[in-house]
């Protein structure tokens, strides 16, 4: 099967992440998908956002969840870059994105700040501009993807995860939802994907970023790899499928 291409926080190796300059170049190289960040911030706005503390961001210190809104896009998130970006809403990125027919992962970041009833919130902002029957939502949180099947999104849910888990398949299909998302040192696993697929678990690895891995994983096959550099991402799949032609 073809293994899709998801942009990491848009075109993240050339623009600054989660920003909607980043995901507009994401559209434009030709992805199949996006990955996106979204937490709450104190007067509960989504907003797309990495990092729970915000040095490496912004260089100032301070936490999302203790800002409003307001405050929060005074910063500028590209401070390293030495140009200004201010933080989108979670509103903002899907109207960006609801007039393409991308693929949209949405992480919640509700591992560290649980931020109770932000699935209920995220769903309907993905209903409200008809992007149900192409969002993923993802988590470290496990208990929030249990909250998405508990909903009756199991089939849109992914846990995200970075070590070992015995038989991972086991494990979503006792949350009840049908996707993994493994770190690429994961995706090794002994016969991870075909297992997975055999038992109606997609599997999306991430973060997938040099030659030599883009080529393994295009070997194992999973649904999705997600990348920093979308471009080198689409050149070796195109390699490998000129390669692998019958």
């Amino acid at each position: 099967m073809k293994t899709k291409i998801f942009a990491h926080r848009g075109a993240s190796l050339t623009h600054p992440e989660n920003t909607l300059e980043a995901f507009r170049e994401a559209v434009r190289l030709g992805v199949d998908g996006i990955e996106l960040d979204v937490q709450r911030t104190a007067d509960r706005q989504l907003v797309v956002l990495h990092d729970e503390e915000l040095t490496r961001l912004t260089g100032q210190p301070g936490y999302v969840h203790e800002m409003s809104l307001e405050a929060l896009q005074s910063m500028n998130i590209a401070h390293h870059a030495g140009a200004f970006a201010a933080a989108p809403t979670l509103e903002s990125v899907f109207r960006l994105l609801s007039s393409t027919d991308l693929q949209l992962n949405v992480e919640l970041k509700n591992s560290i700040v649980t931020s109770p009833g932000m699935e209920e919130e995220v769903i309907e902002l993905v209903s409200h501009f008809n992007l149900s029957d192409r969002v993923i939502y993802s988590s470290f949180n496990h208990l929030s993807m249990k909250r998405f099947a508990d909903l009756g999104l199991g089939e849109q849910a992914a846990l995200l995860f970075s070590d070992w888990i015995y038989r991972p398949w086991d494990y979503a299909a006792l949350i009840g939802v049908s996707s993994l998302h493994p770190s690429y040192n994961v995706l090794q696993y002994p016969n991870l994907i075909k297992v997975c697929r055999d038992n109606g678990i997609a599997v999306r690895t991430w973060t997938v970023d040099t030659p030599a891995h883009m080529d393994l994983v295009l070997a194992l096959e999973p649904d999705a790899m997600i990348t920093n550099d979308p471009t080198l991402a689409m050149e070796r799949r195109s390699q490998w499928e000129i390669n692998h032609a019958t």
